[in-house]
């Protein structure tokens, strides 16, 4: 769980910085933390249930799972920033020509 909030204060802070909606890519990049473990999860259990024999494999499973989902959030995250419109300041929306 605190790897989750950790990742939410991630997301954030860069959803911050290129004034996105914050708490919108918080909760993104704490979602797609939860379902990439599940998702990786429940395929790995369908394919090799011996994995989950109680070796602590779950652990792993769940971390990787994660960071892979995490990962794929972060790259649509950079390219929301890359397309996202620049706000123009004050002085560069006044027309100087008049």
């Amino acid at each position: 769980m605190i790897i989750a909030i950790i990742i939410g204060v991630w997301f954030f802070r860069l959803a911050k910085e290129a004034e996105l909606n914050k708490a919108l890519w918080a909760a993104v990049g704490v979602l797609s933390f939860i379902l990439g473990q599940f998702v990786l999860a429940f395929i790995l259990a369908l394919f090799m249930p011996e994995l989950f024999d109680g070796m602590g494999a779950e652990i792993v499973v769940g971390i990787i799972g994660g960071a892979i989902g995490v990962g794929v959030s972060y790259y649509i995250l950079q390219n929301a920033i890359k397309s996202a419109p620049k706000k123009m300041s004050k002085s560069e929306l006044i027309d100087d020509e008049l």
